[in-house]
């Protein structure tokens, strides 16, 4: 019998290995486990411990110990964290995947950001050549210079549901390891991310440079009713809620990208140096509460193409004798026809042909009038008039 009972033990212990903050066991090849803030009960349940559940003063550092080198997720044996209500250290993801993080909501599961490898910038979370990463119902927040609520080193892919991500720097910085492209230079190749009724945004709270969302990277980037929110409290050399570098295709459908400043500065809603961005269906807001910032919605330059379409804007400069851009190219292509519903209180940039509104003329009768930059005074052509207004 003691024979018996002693190759009984070996064999469970074979078969499981421990988390440091309870004494429950965690299966090697568990489908689910769970992540539990001590301070909100940890891994108990009516005073016994939960299987397959991390708690304690190093739970993050050991479920992605745990992941990395026992479990290792593939595309048959997929792994699902369920992460309790609380505050947790942010992590790194290096070459793994197929995992899904499933949190208590925004605001009530958050992971905070923690110094890079290099002891210099912050972030919730970085990944070096992982994919099919999802996380959902959860906050990423870093505060520091630079800092950067998600760091991805692609190529790799990624899903976002009902997620929030907050930096001071940066919301979502995206590059290879070398900061260039990813992959082989072709279009979309690097990845693909998904956001779904998610918000990422920085606060523009210290002195650096503020965006939302930076792709270096070329990956395929889809919006489906998220937003894109960068700010500025404190003097920025420039701020974006899209900053595209890489050759990325980029597609918004019912979404936010939205700028807002108290200082003045560089504001630009969409920023692409390369590759192709979509707009639907979505409000593009830039707006400066401060005297001498410039406001843009659009710009284009370098090849790359930007379509936008459905689109409502709201611009605002610091006073109504500023002026507002729509759009600027550099070259770029835009596709971005606009129909004002009257003349734009402050002066407009554009580009000639892509915005029209109506006036009423001098015949008492409303006119046709279509943006065009020859027309020096006002910029209006006036076609029923034939002439500028």
């Amino acid at each position: 019998m003691k024979s018996l009972r002693t190759i009984s033990a070996i064999a469970f212990i074979g078969f499981l290995v421990f988390s440091s903050g309870v004494s429950a066991a965690i299966e090697s090849n568990a489908p689910v486990v769970k992540l539990r803030d001590s301070s909100n009960g940890g891994c108990m349940d009516a005073g016994a411990p939960i299987n397959n559940c991390f708690d304690g003063l190093n739970a993050v550092t050991d479920l992605i110990t745990w992941i990395s080198g026992t479990r290792k997720p593939s595309v048959s044996s997929p792994l699902l964290v369920e992460v309790g209500s609380g505050t947790y250290p942010g992590f790194i993801c290096s070459n793994w995947g197929y995992t899904t993080f499933r949190g208590a909501g925004r605001g009530r599961t958050t992971f905070t950001g923690v110094l890079d490898e290099m002891g210099r910038f912050r972030n919730a979370l970085k990944t070096n050549g992982c994919t099919e990463l999802e996380f959902q119902h959860m906050t990423f927040s870093a505060t520091g210079f630079l800092s950067a609520a998600v760091r991805w080193i692609g190529p790799g892919n990624s899903r976002w549901v009902n997620v929030e991500l907050i930096g001071e720097g940066y919301g979502w910085y995206e590059s290879g390891s070398s900061a260039t492209q990813c992959s082989d230079a072709i279009q979309g190749n690097s990845g693909k991310h998904y956001w779904f009724d998610s918000k990422i945004m920085t606060t523009g709270t210290s002195p650096s440079l503020s965006r939302a969302y930076k792709d270096v990277c070329g990956s395929e980037n889809w919006f489906f009713a998220s937003e894109l929110l960068a700010q500025a409290t404190v003097p920025q050399e420039a701020i974006y809620a899209l900053e595209q570098t890489g050759i990325s295709d980029t597609h918004f459908y019912g979404s936010v990208i939205r700028v807002t400043t108290s200082v003045p500065t560089t504001a630009i809603a969409i920023f692409a140096s390369a590759g192709d961005v979509h707009v639907h269906g979505t409000g593009i807001d830039v707006i400066s509460t401060a005297l001498g910032s410039s406001v843009t919605a659009i710009s284009a330059s370098n090849g790359a193409m930007i379509h936008a379409s459905g689109v409502g804007y709201n611009l605002k400069a610091g006073s109504d004798t500023e002026t507002v851009t729509r759009i600027t190219n550099n070259g770029g292509h835009v596709h971005a026809p606009y129909l004002w519903e009257h003349v734009p209180a402050s002066p407009l940039e554009s580009l000639s042909g892509a915005d029209m509104t109506t006036v009423i003329a001098s015949d008492g009768h409303p006119h046709l009038v279509i943006y065009d930059k020859s027309c020096i005074s006002s910029k209006w052509y006036d076609t029923v008039d034939k002439a500028c207004r």
